[in-house]
This record gives structure tokens, C-alpha cells and sequence, in this order.
């Protein structure tokens, strides 16, 4: 369930990737963290583990906001 892992993001972290990485690199920490300890380590060590090793290094904001319709030319006539 994203929404509940998301939320669980500190704010000033949630904008550095877009939400749907965030969660998928989450998922995969958990596997990754799982496989080293034998056993299923659950989402929220998953989330911890991932915010303080790999989301509170990522550099700046790295989502590409998305191109407003205006700035594409295709405002509505």
C-alpha cells in the first residue's frame, strides 16, 4: 500500500524522487534487507532503512516537474 509508505517520508525528503520510485525502491530494500537477514524484515525497517541510507543522499530535488499545458501550446482556444 503506497499512500501509508509515503506518508511515512519526512516531508523535506518526499520531493527528491518522484513517489512512485520512492515506493519501489522501498520494496526492493525490503527484499534486499530480507534475503541478507534470512527472513522478512517488514516494510517499516524496509522504510527506515531506506530514508536514512539512500533517500537522505540523493542530491537536490530530481523529479522533473511535469510541462504546464500552457507551456506546451495547447491551451484551449
Amino acid at each position: 500500500m503506497p499512500a501509508p509508505t509515503i506518508a511515512a517520508i519526512p516531508a523535506h525528503l518526499r520531493s527528491r524522487l518522484d513517489a512512485a520510485e520512492i515506493f519501489h525502491e522501498v520494496l526492493e530494500r525490503r527484499w534486499f534487507l530480507s534475503e541478507a537477514a534470512g527472513r522478512d524484515v517488514g516494510m517499516q525497517a524496509a522504510l527506515r532503512d531506506y530514508v536514512d541510507r539512500v533517500l537522505s543522499a540523493v542530491s537536490g530535488d530530481l523529479v522533473t516537474p511535469m510541462p504546464r499545458i500552457a507551456d506546451q501550446g495547447l491551451a484551449p482556444r
